[in-house]
């Protein structure tokens, strides 16, 4: 069996700890809403690390408030996804 990783955000935590939406961090950063929505929904695949920095700017934080690495449960190689 393997384990699988995966990474997640958490921007819309961090923005509902602020008291700010993602319109405003996106009219803040010049990052695009859609963009901004991927990232604090989960439905992207990457992040530039240009996007990440202005975020994180913006948000006082650190890469690491944003993104967390977590295991997935266990899976035996050659069964289905």
């Amino acid at each position: 069996m393997a384990n699988l990783m995966t990474i997640k955000t958490k921007l819309a935590e961090v923005l509902a700890g602020k008291d700010m939406s993602m319109y405003r961090l996106a009219e803040d950063t010049g990052i695009a809403y859609t963009t901004i929505y991927k990232l604090a929904k989960g439905k992207t695949e990457g992040i530039q690390f240009s996007v990440l920095n202005r975020i994180c700017t913006r948000l006082e934080c650190q890469p690491g408030d944003l993104i967390i690495h977590e295991p997935d449960k266990p899976v035996r190689k050659g069964s289905a996804k």
